[in-house]
């Protein structure tokens, strides 16, 4: 594979400045999205998350990306619709590895990309929240990756996560949603 490292790179003025590229051949930018995948998870589910430093997957929301390239990052966002006890913290997965939390502190129960919403939580009847948490990864190789997101408690007691619905519901107002995972790979 060759590389071509330029300031300006322009197609001939007859052809409307445009590059005609032959099949199979790629042209990356960096900081442009190389490609994006995405989930969306309706079911009605609930979920453990327990005191004993094992994040544990909301599987509704695995999603599976092919990488193009090694150097590439990967930026992972998911937006949860739940219900649950305030001591949770939500981690980001790779093939099983928990790659999202503060690493000042290290891959303890209390350590996160974020943690459950605390105003919400007093209420746990019939309001659920919707939570948006992010991770940005470069795992250093192409082929497929599967990322999750998942969660444990933050303190000494298991906890439940109602997702996608309220604590006590579906039903006349007991609110249910949908969540959603997006990949995208960006060139570097």
């Amino acid at each position: 594979m060759s590389t071509l490292v330029t300031d300006q790179l322009e197609g001939p003025h007859e052809a409307n400045h445009l590059i005609a590229m032959p099949n199979n051949t790629t042209l990356y930018a960096p900081g442009q999205t190389i490609q994006t995948v995405w989930r969306k998870f309706q079911t009605v589910a609930t979920y453990n998350s327990y005191n004993d430093n094992v994040s544990r997957p909301i599987s509704g929301l695995d999603v599976s990306i092919t990488l193009k390239r090694a150097n590439s990052k990967v930026i992972l966002k998911w937006w949860i619709f739940y219900e649950c006890h305030h001591n949770i913290t939500f981690q980001a997965i790779r093939g099983g590895s928990v790659i999202g939390f503060n690493s000042e502190v290290g891959n303890v129960r209390y350590s996160g990309m974020g943690a459950a919403d605390y105003e919400h939580s007093h209420n746990q009847d019939s309001t659920p929240t919707y939570q948006h948490h992010c991770w940005i990864d470069t795992p250093g190789s192409v082929g497929p990756h599967t990322y999750q997101i998942g969660s444990r408690s933050s303190g000494g007691s298991n906890y439940d996560i109602r997702m996608n619905r309220s604590w006590a519901g579906p039903g006349d107002d007991y609110e249910i949603g949908v969540s959603w995972c997006v990949v995208e790979e960006i060139a570097v």
